[in-house]
Order: structure tokens, then C-alpha cells, then sequence
């Protein structure tokens, strides 16, 4: 009987012999291993693959999709610039109707204050019948018959599609006179040239010293030489306005340092600096009221450079005054 080694024996070295079934068992162990690696290197190499074929077609997706919106937006371009062409060439054609077929001028009539004819009125605004009614200037026709006719202060004029023409006439106001030495210039409270070379002037116009006269031509603004002189003129004559006062005879802005005044030809107003004036014409009326009811026939001159103060010098018979405070 063959006896066995113990079983340590077998665990020990491993016998040489090739036909022994443990070591073919132990060689085929790492052999399956390593295709079982393989077998999932080829797996995963397939599935991406896989993968990378469906990146493919998403993006083909997305270029099919980007490139119809992009037809889609250049489309809509064309039909927006279809459309402006046909709104613009819409408009041009109504224009051009408008400005050689229709609104054509039919009548012209004149309101307002009668200063003059209504013939001379539109013969001055050069409006013709039979003129397109939107190629008038309102502009340059108001312009033409406030300079063309002086005793117009303003003319404003108004289109009806009816085609009618409507010329509103605002008169001049003849205000202020510049003494010429050998004759008179006659100007509105606007400033503007009425008339040149009057020998006399009505009642209720003041006369006005100022620095010299650089233009006066008749239907445009008189111009001094010190352009600061109409303003400070069309001042006073506004504040005399509103604060109702009357009787002012001359006005004298030759110093705008010392503006005065002459009430009722024999009271010889001080006002001081132009810039001081709007606040002393109030004041300056209650003194004058209260002059004229105490002592109508007072002759001299009030100074009222002082605010709030009012001293009065009248007139002696040698021409010399003797200043006091008005109580």
C-alpha cells in the first residue's frame, strides 16, 4: 500500500509533473482574468463610441435648428423692409398729392384790429390764391406785413383745410416819441418804428432821452446806441402799466445809474439805478397820489434813490430847490 504524504506536504512545493491538474487549474485562473479585461476594454471602447455617435447628432439637431431660425429672422427682415419701402413710398405719394393736387389756397381773409385795408394786408403777406396751402410760409408772410405796414404790432396767421387762410391783425400802440431836435420819431411800447420825421406828436406820448439813435427805420425796432436803453424803457412802461399810473410826460434812461422820470410836465421823478426800479414804482405812486391831494400845483422834483424814502425839492423862483422829506 502506497502511502500519502501529509497534507502540509501538499500545500509545500508542487510537484514538476505538467500533467498535474492543480497547476493547469492555477495557469487558466490569470488567463480568464486577463479576458475578461479585454472583453471590457472592448465593451467600453464600443459604448463610447456609441456615445460620441449620439454627440454627433445632437449637434446635427442643434445646426438644423439654429440654421432655421436664422432663415426664420432673415425672413422677417425682408418683410420689415418690404413694409417700410411701402409705408415710405405711401407717404411720398401723399406728400407729393398733397403739395401739387390738393390744399390749395382758396381764400384769404383779415381779423382783427382794422389798421389798414385788407388788401394792403394781403398784398404784404404775398399769399396768392391758387397756392398750395403747406409751401406758405406763415413765418415769412407775418413777417413781410409787420415790417412792410409799421401800424402792425403782430400779424398771426392760421391754415384751415377748407382753404382758408386767416390773417389775425394785432395793432401797434403809439407810446413813446424820440425828440429829433427838428422833428419826431413816433415808436410803440414794443420798440417799433411807427413813423419818422413828425413834426408834432398827440397827447399822451412820452418822450424819451436815451443815448443816441443808431436805427430808426419804420416797421422795425428802433436801435440806440447802448443796446441796454429799450429794455430798460420797455420796463418802466410795464410797470407803469401795472401799477396804473398816468401822467407821465418823459422818460430819461441816458444813465442807467439815475433813470428819471417827469409827471405831469412839472414833477421831475428820481429813480436811481435801473436795476432798483421794479421795486420803488408802488411806492412811487402813493407819494404822487398823495402830492397831487395835498399840493396839486407842486413843481420841482422828488428823489426817490433812497428806498423807501421820498425827498421832495421844489422849485423857487431863482430855479433852486430846497429838499425835504415827504412825511
Amino acid at each position: 500500500m502506497k502511502m500519502t504524504g501529509p497534507k502540509n506536504n501538499r500545500q509545500g512545493s508542487s510537484p514538476k509533473t505538467s500533467g498535474s491538474p492543480r497547476v493547469s487549474r492555477q495557469k487558466t485562473a490569470p488567463t480568464g482574468t486577463r479576458r475578461r479585461q479585454t472583453t471590457d476594454i472592448t465593451y467600453g471602447s464600443r459604448a463610447n463610441e456609441r456615445t460620441q455617435g449620439g454627440r454627433q447628432q445632437l449637434s446635427r439637431d442643434e445646426m438644423r435648428r439654429r440654421s432655421r431660425l436664422i432663415k426664420m429672422k432673415k425672413r422677417r427682415i425682408k418683410r420689415l423692409i418690404a413694409l417700410f419701402l411701402g409705408v415710405t413710398i405711401i407717404i411720398a405719394v401723399a406728400v407729393t398729392l398733397s403739395l401739387t393736387v390738393f390744399f390749395h389756397i382758396d381764400n384769404v381773409a383779415v381779423t382783427g384790429d382794422e389798421v389798414y385795408s385788407s388788401e394792403d394786408v394781403i398784398d404784404a403777406s404775398q399769399i396768392n390764391i391758387g397756392d398750395n396751402m403747406f409751401m406758405t410760409s406763415k413765418k415769412k408772410a407775418a413777417a413781410g406785413i409787420e415790417s412792410t405796414l409799421p401800424y402792425v404790432e403782430t400779424a398771426e396767421i392760421k391754415r384751415n383745410l377748407s382753404g382758408t387762410i386767416t390773417i389775425k391783425i394785432t395793432a401797434a400802440t403809439a407810446k413813446l416819441a424820440i425828440d429829433n431836435g427838428d422833428s419826431f420819431t413816433l415808436v410803440s411800447d414794443k420798440g417799433k418804428v411807427l413813423e419818422d420825421g413828425l413834426m408834432t406828436i398827440g397827447d399822451g406820448i412820452i418822450i424819451i432821452d436815451s443815448s443816441p439813435v443808431v436805427s430808426a427805420v419804420p416797421g422795425e425796432n428802433v436801435e440806440f446806441q447802448d443796446n441796454d436803453d429799450l429794455g430798460i424803457i420797455k420796463n418802466v412802461l410795464a410797470l407803469l402799466d401795472s401799477n396804473e399810473l398816468s401822467g407821465i410826460t418823459s422818460i430819461d434812461v441816458s444813465n442807467h445809474s439815475n433813470i428819471k422820470m417827469v409827471y405831469k410836465e412839472r414833477v421831475t421823478v428820481l429813480l436811481g439805478l435801473s436795476s432798483s426800479v421794479n421795486d420803488k414804482m408802488n411806492f412811487v405812486k402813493a407819494a404822487l397820489t398823495r402830492l397831487d391831494s395835498d399840493n396839486p400845483d407842486f413843481t420841482g422834483s422828488i428823489d426817490f434813490t433812497i428806498d423807501k424814502k421820498a425827498y421832495l425839492s421844489p422849485q423857487r423862483e431863482d430855479n433852486t430847490t430846497i429838499p425835504f422829506l415827504l412825511p
